[in-house]
């Protein structure tokens, strides 16, 4: 097998100056031997180009004036009659250009989230897969200009719930804002297979589409997301259920389903099934399980899953050549460290590091399948493992808070401490730029140089809470950014359709300009709030604690929705609603209103603020404390310095993050709650901080009276870890795969409680005057409206 790599120009190169081209999507196909079209994403843009040089032949270009912000998507190509198919899911739309022509001749509205397509053997009809499941809309009549002051405070609508179907008003500053319904579910065109009649190219027609799976009947998604077609049947995997819709080729009706589970484990989701092949000589259909790092081996006829060969990291399609197959990994490898133990390794950006990979093997007779599904197994942990004795936790704790923070590395913030009760930890003190002895300098655009400072304290009190109590070195987000960490922590996990758009690098606030695409709004880079489309067939976390009877209180984590604007303040969630964008009903009810999500203009001194006077509220009333507690402080995020606004330098933002949390735990130290409560401090994901282990590495401290004192975990353990071990403290059972198979934190706890309060640590007021920010920002903000 031959490797030829083709990189797009580097920004700030003279080709770079010349050529816009920067991501790629999953779109790609050759046109002949020697070349290519390559769909490039977030440019909304198809390149032709030459294969063994990379030259450009011609730019096929999405955008026209009322449809802009296009993404290029999957790619279908007729070769008898040189017609190029490309799906657009941001505009959610199929666009027909005349290869030989070099020009687009026709276009169509598909559904939402147009996302995987194939061409029938006879060019006349194309078959498109959609992973959305509403078609979500602006506020009517809503000017960008102003949306700080015409946004709604809040999400319109709860999911589900019946009131979320119909157009609703919203009163709010003395005027009635309408809000357009959402369409329902169950439209053909939400998690389906739609069929184009591509006869007349230049006048497609959406002949019909058909739901894939069991969630369209229910009110929710079931991920639908590839496809393949064989001359009498069409396979489409549902990534959500761990299904496969098996429909007929003709009529295009369902007629069976086939599902994929593990012996034992089958109430559990999580295999994420994806791209298709089919082997002809031994008649078994292959699937890529992104979940489960493997191809599985499937007899449709029985609808048999005959065993599982191991791939590497995050498998999102297959193909079968003969006897051979090749899978394409999404991940490969992973990132690993993206530093040694004193400086950055080149290039320096994780995202760089990562590099996707194919699988190649000959595919294996039925015997060898056995052993291969051990193999794979074996590597998921979910093999039968030695007898243990049973995680133990202490009776007495009752509570748990979980505090989640935003993009710091291990090394980058407690790098150096390399030393804890139980022996030495695995750390690189150089690396601490926010350790004891770190290092702020204002950096930005329009930036002068200016004093720096240099071995300042920049977070005493995480460095006094992994003091007296207990810590890990070995503890990882699953996350490669924002939105997948937030994914984790609300019980979901990441889907091929969201892993794929990614590449796009439109920021936020940018979908909502006069080139509004709607299909941006689910887009990887545009939220970090769970919407319906991202929902497990077994439910989030929330929906898990609801069934199981576990109070719990939200303070703001899951509120940005793909609808959020975020300029200025903008209390009290920190943004402002421009569309029809709803929250996860469980999550609506038990999210305290007056508490700012993401938003670095608001200071986490704010937030902890905003806690303690609710918290302190709740005991005047004598209320009970919720079995669970979340808690987000996103400010150690980092941003742009603002010294009148108290935040002198970069590193500004994580002193403020720093004295946040201690404040936190001070106030919760000292109520009642304190003796049987435990609190979980962590990051979301570790974008941009370096780490000489891997650049997935995170802080975790475990704070409790009956956390071990000044104790280093080495277990290997990640996101859902750390879901295992809150769930086995507050007595529920498994969520998905990832916690049945995770390793929990049982080692942490002792028997032997100290309930000694707290006392928060000052930070250095030459970096971060928390007073000061305080009163700057209330002097700013004004009156606030909740």
């Amino acid at each position: 097998m031959r490797v030829q790599r083709i990189d797009a120009p580097e920004e700030g190169t003279v080709e770079g100056q010349s050529d816009s081209w920067r991501t790629v999507s999953m779109g790609i196909t050759f046109t002949d031997d020697d070349r290519l079209l390559v769909a490039e994403g977030a440019s909304g843009n198809v390149r032709w180009m030459k294969v063994a040089t990379g030259e450009r032949i011609h730019l096929f270009e999405l955008n026209r004036p009322g449809l802009q912000n296009s993404f290029s998507g999957d790619l279908a190509y007729d070769g008898r009659r040189k017609l190029l198919y490309v799906l657009d899911p941001a505009n959610g739309r199929l666009v027909v250009f005349d290869v030989g022509r070099r020009r687009p001749i026709g276009s169509v509205a598909l559904g939402p989230l147009p996302f995987r397509a194939v061409l029938t053997e006879d060019g006349l009809r194309l078959l498109v897969t959609h992973a959305g499941i509403y078609s979500y809309r602006l506020l009517p009549g809503l000017n960008v200009k102003e949306a700080g002051e015409r946004g709604l405070r809040w999400p319109p609508f709860r999911f589900p719930s019946a009131e979320a179907l119909s157009d609703a008003e919203v009163e709010q500053d003395g005027q009635r804002i309408r809000v357009p319904g959402l369409d329902q579910p169950s439209i053909p065109s939400g998690s389906s297979v739609c069929a184009v009649d591509v006869s007349k190219p230049d006048a497609p027609r959406v002949e019909k589409c058909v739901p894939t799976g069991q969630g369209p009947r229910r009110g929710r998604p079931s991920g639908t997301s590839h496809i393949l077609l064989t001359p009498n049947r069409i396979f489409v995997t549902n990534a959500l259920e761990d299904s496969i819709t098996v429909l007929d080729a003709r009529s295009l009706e369902p007629i069976d389903e086939i599902q994929l589970r593990l012996p034992g484990l089958e109430p559990h989701r999580g295999i994420i099934p994806a791209g298709l092949a089919w082997h002809e000589a031994s008649g078994w259909l292959l699937v890529a399980e992104a979940g489960l790092n493997a191809v599985a081996v499937i007899d449709p006829q029985r609808k048999q899953v005959l065993g599982h060969i191991p791939t590497a990291w995050y498998p999102v399609d297959v193909a079968v050549v003969e006897d051979r197959v090749y899978v394409a990994n999404a991940l490969g490898f992973g990132f690993g460290a993206n530093a040694n133990t004193m400086t950055a390794l080149p290039p320096g950006a994780e995202y760089d590091r990562l590099r996707g990979s194919v699988t190649a093997f000959v595919l294996p007779d039925a015997r060898e399948l056995p052993r291969l599904t051990r193999r794979v197994l074996e590597l998921n942990g979910l093999l039968a493992r030695k007898p243990e004795s049973p995680a133990r936790y202490p009776a007495e704790l009752k509570h748990v808070v979980l505090i989640v923070k935003e993009n710091r590395s291990f090394d980058e913030v407690l790098g150096d401490v390399e030393k804890a009760a139980n022996g030495a930890v695995n750390a690189a003190p150089l690396l601490a730029r926010f350790g004891q002895l770190g290092e702020a300098a204002a950096t930005g655009p329009g930036f002068q140089p200016r004093f720096v400072l240099r071995g300042v304290n920049v977070t005493p009190n995480h460095h006094a809470l992994a003091r007296r109590f207990a810590f890990s070195d070995n503890f990882y987000s699953d996350a490669l950014h924002d939105v997948e960490g937030h994914l984790w922590l609300n019980g979901a996990y990441p889907l091929p359709w969201m892993r794929l758009f990614f590449g796009s690098p439109i920021g936020r606030d940018d979908v909502f300009t006069d080139r509004f695409a709607p299909g941006r709004m689910l887009f990887a880079s545009t939220h970090s709030g769970l919407q319906p489309e991202q929902m497990p067939e077994t439910g989030t976390l929330w929906d898990h604690l609801e069934r199981h009877g576990v109070e719990f209180l939200n303070f703001g984590l899951g509120l940005e929705l793909g609808s959020l604007y975020r300029r200025g303040a903008l209390l009290p969630v920190g943004g402002r609603y421009l569309a029809n964008v709803p929250l996860l009903e469980p999550l609506a009810r038990r999210t305290v209103p007056g508490y700012p999500t993401l938003n670095t203009e608001i200071p986490d001194v704010y937030r902890a603020e905003r806690f303690v006077q609710e918290m302190r509220q709740r005991l005047e009333r004598g209320d009970a404390l919720p079995r669970l507690t979340v808690i987000y402080l996103p400010n150690d995020r980092l941003g742009e310095p603002r010294e009148a606004l108290g935040f002198p330098y970069a590193a500004s933002y994580m002193a403020d993050n720093d004295i946040a949390v201690g404040r936190i735990v001070e106030f919760l130290s000292n109520t009642p709650w304190w003796r049987n409560m435990v609190i979980f401090i962590t990051e979301d994901d570790a974008t941009g901080g370096l780490d000489h282990v891997n650049a997935q590495r995170v802080p975790l401290l475990i704070v409790s009276p009956w956390a071990r004192p000044n104790y280093v975990s080495h277990k290997n353990v990640s996101l859902p870890g750390l879901l295992k071990t809150i769930f086995r403290i507050l007595g529920v059972p498994p969520l998905h795969l990832w916690d049945v198979a995770a390793t929990d934190l049982s080692d942490c706890f002792t028997d032997e409680p100290n309930f000694a309060p707290y006392k928060a640590e000052p930070v250095a007021k030459a970096l971060f005057d928390p007073e000061q920010a305080l009163a700057a920002f209330q002097q700013r903000l004004g009156p606030v409206t909740e």
